[in-house]
């Protein structure tokens, strides 16, 4: 019987070494898990900050292009009304017209 016992609180102290290993073993683990999901959270922040970076620069560019398109836009209509023409107001063949029909 005593050595019974003896062999069962070996088991025992056996037991709770182990038990005591596989808590160490399950808090680090676990802090690991706490560690990574830090480190995703900071890497999605950066990317949502350098999405939110790109779009302004987009949007800058596309404000850019807009005011450059008007202003070319402007331009070429100032070069179109530079001159006159046709102008039809005014009609440089008007006598010679007038000459033909006053022979009918």
């Amino acid at each position: 019987e005593r050595a019974h016992n003896e062999a069962l609180e070996r088991h025992v102290a056996t037991m709770e070494r182990s038990a005591a290993e596989a808590l160490v073993e399950k808090e680090t683990w676990e802090e690991h898990l706490r560690s990574l999901n830090r480190e995703a959270a900071k890497e999605a922040e950066y990317r949502r900050a350098l999405a939110k970076h790109h779009q302004m620069a987009l949007k800058e560019q596309m404000s850019e292009a807009d005011v450059k398109r008007n202003e070319h836009r402007q331009i070429l209509q100032e070069m179109a009304s530079a001159h006159d023409f046709p102008n039809f107001t005014e009609c440089p063949e008007a006598p010679v017209y007038e000459a033909i029909r006053g022979r009918f």
